[in-house]
Formats: C-alpha cells, structure tokens, sequence
C-alpha cells in the first residue's frame, strides 16, 4: 500500500494570535514548514 506522509503545523488561529516574526517564532517556523512542504510536492 502506498505511503502516507503527515505533516504537522500550526493551526491558521495561532498564527493570527502570535504576530511575532522573529528567528524560530510560529510564524517563522510555519514559513519554513511551507518551503519544505513545497520541496516535498515538487519532487512528485
């Protein structure tokens, strides 16, 4: 059977609640975690 990956991230509310950008925040954490994420469906 195929494989299934998971991906965790922050929920869209915590993000609009901590508006800090600094290194290793939510919302830079989350930016990071989209790029990675965008590596993974580019290699489909």
């Amino acid at each position: 059977i195929g494989e299934i990956k998971i991906f965790p991230m922050f929920h869209p509310s915590y993000l609009l609640r901590n508006e800090a950008t600094y290194l290793g925040s939510p919302k830079d954490l989350t930016w990071k975690d989209i790029i990675t994420l965008k590596k993974a469906i580019d290699e489909l």
